[in-house]
């Protein structure tokens, strides 16, 4: 189920597009850069809905872009499909499709889009609405810039099939992996925890790494490993908790990065994809990520750095 698209756009004109000559190299032009705020539910942004700001999760991890049903009643959004079933950690909910007439977020504007309604886990006090997902965030490169909390999109104007990121070296890219189930597509890339590789999902809507417990075997955990380990439970979109075991991994490694005890929870449930892990919050906080969905590159920034200045 697609359920967002994003009909009009209000982009920066990019310095130097309009020579006689047409510049060589990527052109990669800045479209919006919104403050975050980081909380114990994940990363919070402002939405502006029918002329109404919202807070919104930003969520590398879900598929589609989601509202809770009292925000859409109190933002007056109109049903335009049937209800369908939403999955996630935690099983499955209803879910319908809904229409806003006007849409903001930084300097995008949209009209007439429209997005799943439905509920899902948040703390009731957090005044979060909705979840920001990859049906809209795929349509940018994205900067996940927590050390000067802020996320950056780039639109990619030409050239730009080769990585290119605006962020200072030194940088290391990995091949990003899609996992596409007909929504928006999420950014997966293959990791290495003691030496065995399994594919994990950048999920900036997971504020802990985890791992799948069916994957555990293939990244060296075993069974004795957790045996004394603290066990808790996760809450997603579908209306179970989810039970977990704390445990560290001594080393992750991607690429030339190795982060070292990265606490990881053994999740008792199984992804609809071929994804083994999320790398969540945690993993953000200690690398500078960017999601090129141009070149479809992860670019990783280690150690993290604020990003420069936004491009005038």
């Amino acid at each position: 189920m697609r359920a967002f698209r994003l009909h009009a756009l209000a982009l920066l004109a990019l310095a130097g597009c309009q020579n006689d000559a047409p510049p060589q190299g990527c052109i990669m032009v800045h479209v919006a850069t919104l403050p975050l705020d980081t909380t114990d539910d994940g990363l919070v942004t402002t939405v502006r809905l029918n002329g109404t700001d919202i807070k919104m999760l930003v969520d590398t991890g879900a598929e589609l872009t989601v509202v809770r049903q009292a925000a859409a009643d109190r933002l007056k959004l109109s049903a335009t499909r049937l209800p369908d079933r939403l999955y996630g950690i935690g099983g499955a909910r209803y879910a319908a499709v809904f229409e806003a007439k006007t849409f903001e977020i930084g300097k995008l504007h949209g009209q007439n889009l429209d997005m799943v309604v439905s509920d899902f886990a948040v703390r009731p006090s957090s005044g979060i609405d909705g979840l920001l997902g990859m049906d809209f965030l795929s349509q940018y490169d994205i900067d996940l810039d927590l050390p000067d909390n802020k996320i950056r999109l780039f639109k990619a104007v030409r050239g730009c099939h080769s990585v290119s990121a605006a962020l200072e070296e030194p940088l290391y890219p990995q091949p990003m992996y899609f996992q596409n189930n007909g929504a928006g597509p999420s950014a997966t890339i293959q990791v290495a925890i003691g030496g065995r590789h399994v594919l994990a999902r950048i999920d900036s809507g997971a504020t802990t790494t985890a791992l799948y417990r069916d994957a555990k075997s293939r990244a060296g955990v075993t069974t004795a490993n957790l045996a004394n380990n603290q066990h808790s439970y996760m809450v997603g979109t579908g209306p179970r908790k989810v039970e977990s075991i704390e445990h560290t991994v001594e080393a992750i490694t991607i690429g030339d990065i190795t982060l070292n005890n990265l606490p990881v929870a053994i999740m008792d449930t199984r992804s609809d994809d071929d994804t083994d892990m999320l790398l969540g919050l945690d993993f953000l906080s200690r690398v500078h990520v960017w999601l090129s969905f141009s070149s479809h590159t992860v670019v990783m920034q280690y150690p993290p750095k604020p990003s420069p200045p936004d491009p005038q």
